[in-house]
C-alpha cells in the first residue's frame, strides 16, 4: 500500500493518543502529518497541508466535524468519521460521503477496513485524473499529467517540470507530490527526481552510473538525470 498523508482531529487528548497509536500499531502506510485539537487548527492544517485523508471527530466542542468541512473551500481528500454517536452515520453518509466512520471505542479491524477504503477510493481518484492542481496564495495551476517529464526536490517544495519547458513551484516535499503520480509511467529514479518514463528515449550508462535522457526545450541535448543507488534495481528491472 502507497503512503497516505492524513490529519487527525480529535479534541480530547486521551483519544488524539489512543487514535495516533492505532493508526501507527495497524496502518504504517498512514503518515501523520498534523494533528488537530480543535475545529479552527484543523481548518488551517488542512489548507496547509492539503492530506489525502483526514480522520475527524464528529464533536469537536464548539465546531462539529461537518462544520469545519464546511467551512472549507475544497473538499480533495477522503475523511473518516470518528465519533461516539452512530447515530450521525446517515447524515454524514447522505451529505459528506465518507471513506468510512468509525464508532469509538475503535477497534482495530475496523481501522483498517477504514484506511483500505480510503486508500482504494484516493488510488482511483488518481488515476482518473488528467490534471495535478497546484495551489498557491495567488493563483492555481492545472497541470496535464501527460505534460510532466519529471519532478526534483528543491529543499522542501518541488519542481515541476513539463515538457514545454515550464518549471512551476509545488510547495510540497517530493515524496508527497509523488504519491499523486504513483500510477501509469512515473517512477523514483533518485532522491531528488521522479521521473515520467514516457519521456525517457534514451538510458546512458557512464562510470557504472545510468543516466536517464529527457527531451528539454530549450537544450537539443536534453536533460540527463542520474538514477540512484539505491533506486538502480527497481529502475532495471522496470525498463
Amino acid at each position: 500500500m502507497k503512503e497516505i498523508s492524513a490529519i487527525l482531529v480529535e479534541d480530547q487528548p486521551l483519544g488524539m493518543d489512543n487514535l495516533e497509536f492505532k493508526i501507527q500499531e495497524n496502518c504504517p502506510a498512514v503518515q501523520i502529518v498534523a494533528k488537530c485539537l480543535s475545529g479552527q487548527e484543523a481548518i488551517k492544517a488542512i489548507q496547509e497541508h492539503e492530506p489525502q485523508l483526514v480522520f475527524l471527530d464528529y464533536d469537536l466542542g464548539n465546531m462539529t466535524g461537518f462544520q469545519v468541512l464546511d467551512r472549507l473551500e475544497y473538499l480533495d481528500f477522503e475523511v473518516i468519521f470518528v465519533t461516539n454517536y452512530d447515530e450521525h452515520a446517515i447524515a454524514a453518509i447522505n451529505h459528506y460521503s465518507p471513506a468510512y466512520f468509525l464508532v469509538k471505542p475503535l477497534e482495530d479491524e475496523k481501522l483498517v477496513e477504514g484506511v483500505w477504503k480510503a486508500h482504494k477510493a484516493i488510488e482511483d481518484k488518481y488515476k482518473a485524473k488528467e490534471f495535478l492542481t497546484v495551489r498557491s496564495l495567488k493563483r492555481i495551476d492545472r497541470v496535464p499529467i501527460n505534460h510532466i517529464t519529471y519532478l526534483e526536490a528543491s529543499d522542501v517544495n518541488t519542481i515541476i517540470h513539463t515538457s514545454d519547458g515550464r518549471n512551476i513551484i509545488y510547495t510540497k516535499p517530493l515524496k508527497l507530490v509523488s504519491s499523486l503520480l504513483s500510477q501509469g509511467h512515473f517512477r523514483r529514479i533518485h532522491r531528488k527526481y521522479h521521473v515520467n518514463f514516457m519521456f525517457v528515449h534514451t538510458i546512458l550508462r557512464e562510470d557504472g552510473t545510468y543516466y536517464c535522457q529527457l527531451p528539454h526545450p530549450q537544450n537539443p541535448k536534453g536533460k540527463l538525470l542520474p538514477v540512484g543507488e539505491t533506486y538502480r534495481r527497481d529502475f532495471l528491472r522496470y525498463i
